[in-house]
């Protein structure tokens, strides 16, 4: 007999599993492919965000660096190498500093992680040559960017802390693929089992943009997202289908790693203890000494999974002073905390609130970058949409019992994370988006049922997709609507050759930088309303310091009333970036203030100057000009000449005949003249108001002339001056 054709007992096993193996994969394609796609993204964000721009990034990288270097956890006095600059004015000097150790008293889990993940790359001293200290003020005028960057450096290939850097960014990656497995699962057992609802679930999760950012950067919030995904996905699967010791073990491990990931994972102590009533409930109904036996594996379990949390608080407490390392957790800190919530206005829990749901869709940068307006308001009507959707459900008594009540838990739990986001947030009542991690998998499987319960049944799978598709779009767009350009430098051309509408300077400022030209609009400015110079720079030769760039809009009298500080490139093309033959344009607003002390109209100019602006550490300097012909011009730029004019004065045609005695062209009207004393004195002084009323825009700045004369019509004193004094 030949059996060479019939597989043997082992083999036959091997093809089952495969086909068994297969048809997994198949049944949960559209998973895979969404994690494919998200670390493909995550990818594309953490190339988007230049180095170290990420709130505290350098601070957390600081964190693990120091438990490769030292072996140990930081001590409350922690410290590190600062960065070697180069720059002779150390802009951001102060910023840097102050950001080394700023994280240092976070929990240690993620960057234990990062240290395991890391340990293997050498770095010397991390961190940037210099940062941009003016971006608080005014980000979108003065520039996003934390760090002054060299692009051309940052790229691939990385080594030594670029290296390191991005290795972390893709730990955060992989942590945050993980978070998403735990919401498809999460879905599949929400949903009873239903692909398509699960998979919504889990893309929505994976395409928020404040995720996939979170991803791509150096932070312990993207850990706390995915272990708090599993914790809940343990506790719902005790509660609805195996209250088992083993799982309640999975679900009370992942709180703890959690609270150590991130103090915010205390929150998850309300499903765990949820999920543990539901455990001892089993355990209740046993008889005799196997009820005994299984209450007391229980006790043994909480103790034993509490003791790495417990003993990471007394550490806290025995070198801080606080259980939660640098938030106070006193109780006079707690009382103090809810009296000020108590005695804020319902109008301050509301704009909390927005400021809450917008940074929590996406805030990216240094908490300065956000989703744009319309794309914001676009999901507010989503979420409106779903909270209809699930106040259906609630009040649907044809919804099964146990649908309804996990609505209701998820309700609560999202809520939950909400309130500890305002406490977290203290006494600024601002609680950023991030602060809401613990809650994205509940979210996402309320806007999913929310959703999907406002279609019409045989709509309900093509809305949902519709609903993930879209975030999706705004997943592939946000890189290049909005991080790219607040960090893109201005682009540069070889050409020196002046726009139509500019104005030929060609001032040589400490010999690098030539100004070319200028250009401001309008020419004629509304006191309160913007004024836009635009300046023209051409580099001639390279500079290691980063020197700022200042302008100041001055009145007659040279009174600043407006100015700006940045570097140049709004923060992002330093000087010591420049490379000979460079020419660049940028534009920069500036508003005159109105005060009730000034007379209008008067006039305006502007001054321009480069140098260091002064700290603890570098004496405040400004860098001599030169015009064109070499001759000096002191340490400043001035140009333009701008009226500027009350914006009760705006109309080109006041109307109506003239008032006054007197009517000058058909521009103006002398309405009233007032002479103080009205018997002149030989020697003696006279003061003469006048009301002047427009006809219609005047054509120019007028002079008036005002003299005395005899009685042969002789000119005997009197004086010439601008209106207004100019």
């Amino acid at each position: 007999m030949n059996l060479s054709n019939h597989p043997r007992p082992d083999q036959a096993l091997g093809r089952h599993r495969r086909e068994r193996w297969t048809a997994t994969l198949r049944a949960h394609a559209g998973a895979l492919a969404v994690g494919a796609i998200f670390l493909v993204l995550s990818a594309l964000y953490g190339v988007a965000i230049p180095a170290w721009e990420a709130d505290n990034e350098l601070s957390h990288f600081n964190y693990v660096r120091y438990l490769v270097d030292q072996r140990a956890l930081p001590p409350a006095d922690a410290q590190v190498a600062t960065p070697v600059m180069a720059d002779l004015c150390r802009s951001g000097e102060e910023r840097i500093l102050t950001e080394l150790t700023h994280q240092f008293r976070q929990p240690p889990l993620y960057y234990l992680l990062g240290a395991l993940s890391t340990g293997w790359i050498h770095v010397d001293a991390a961190g940037p040559a210099a940062a941009n200290p003016f971006r608080i003020w005014d980000p979108r005028q003065l520039g996003y960017n934390f760090a002054l960057h060299n692009l051309a450096e940052e790229g691939p290939p990385y080594a030594d802390a670029l290296l390191a850097l991005h290795a972390l960014r893709l730990m955060s990656s992989l942590l945050g693929l993980l978070g998403l497995v735990a919401t498809y699962l999460l879905g599949l057992l929400l949903f009873g089992g239903r692909r398509p609802l699960a998979l919504g679930m889990m893309a929505i999760n994976a395409f928020i943009p404040q995720y996939l950012f979170a991803s791509a950067i150096v932070n312990n919030d993207i850990l706390i997202a995915a272990l708090s995904a599993w914790c809940l996905y343990w506790c719902a699967l005790v509660m609805l289908r195996a209250p088992r010791l083993r799982i309640l073990a999975l679900a009370g491990l992942t709180a703890a790693l959690a609270i150590l990931a991130k103090y915010n994972g205390v929150v998850l102590l309300a499903p765990v203890a949820l999920a543990t009533l539901a455990v001892l409930r089993a355990a209740w109904r046993q008889p005799g000494r196997q009820r005994a036996a299984a209450l007391l594996r229980i006790v043994l379990l909480i103790a034993i999974i509490s003791v790495p949390t417990v003993l990471w608080l007394l550490r806290n407490q025995t070198l801080y002073g606080q259980w939660l390392g640098s938030f106070a957790t006193s109780s006079g800190y707690l009382s103090a905390l809810l009296s000020d919530l108590a005695a804020r206005s319902a109008r301050d829990f509301l704009q909390a609130s927005v400021y809450a749901y917008s940074t929590f869709w996406g805030q990216f940068g240094w908490d300065t970058l956000t989703l744009p307006g319309p794309i914001l308001a676009l999901l507010a009507v989503v979420s409106l949409a779903t909270t209809l959707g699930i106040a259906l459900i609630l009040l649907d008594r044809r919804q099964p019992a146990a649908t309804r009540w996990t609505v209701l838990a998820a309700v609560v739990f999202t809520l939950l994370v909400v309130l500890q986001a305002f406490i977290r947030a203290g006494d600024s009542l601002e609680p950023r988006g991030r602060y809401l991690f613990p809650a994205l998998a509940s979210s996402c499987f309320l806007q999913v049922a929310g959703w999907q319960r406002i279609w019409p049944a045989k709509y309900q799978l093509t809305g949902v997709r519709a609903l993930w598709i879209g975030f999706l779009a705004l997943a592939v767009a946000t890189p290049f609507l909005v991080l790219r350009p607040a960090y893109a430098p201005p682009r540069l051309t070889t050409s020196a050759e002046l726009l139509p509408g500019e104005q030929p300077l060609n001032a040589v400022i400490g010999d690098f930088a030539e100004l070319v030209g200028y250009r401001v609009a309008p020419q004629r400015l509304i006191v309160g309303e913007p004024v836009e110079v635009t300046l023209v720079w051409r580099a001639l030769h390279e500079t290691s310091n980063n020197y700022t760039l200042s302008i100041h809009l001055l009145d007659g009298a040279k009174f600043p009333r407006a100015w700006v500080m940045s570097h140049p490139g709004h923060g992002n093309y330093p000087t010591s970036v420049w490379q000979p033959g460079a020419v660049f344009r940028e534009s920069y607003t500036l508003y005159w203030a109105d005060t009730p002390w000034e007379n209008l109209p008067s006039q305006a100019t502007f001054k321009v100057a480069l140098g260091c602006p002064g700290s603890p550490t570098v004496k405040e300097t400004s860098l001599d000009v030169v015009d064109a012909q070499g001759v000096a011009l002191g340490d400043s730029v001035y140009f333009g000449r701008i009226k500027v004019v009350g914006a009760d004065q705006v109309s080109d045609a006041v109307g109506g005949e003239a008032a006054g005695s007197a009517a000058f062209g058909d521009e103006l009207a002398l309405e009233s003249l007032e002479l103080s004393p009205e018997i002149l004195v030989p020697g003696g002084e006279a003061a003469i108001l006048l009301r002047l009323r427009a006809l219609r825009q005047p054509a120019a700045d007028y002079t008036v002339f005002a003299h005395v004369v005899d009685e042969q019509g002789q000119q005997v004193g009197g004086n010439d001056q601008p209106l207004t004094d100019g």
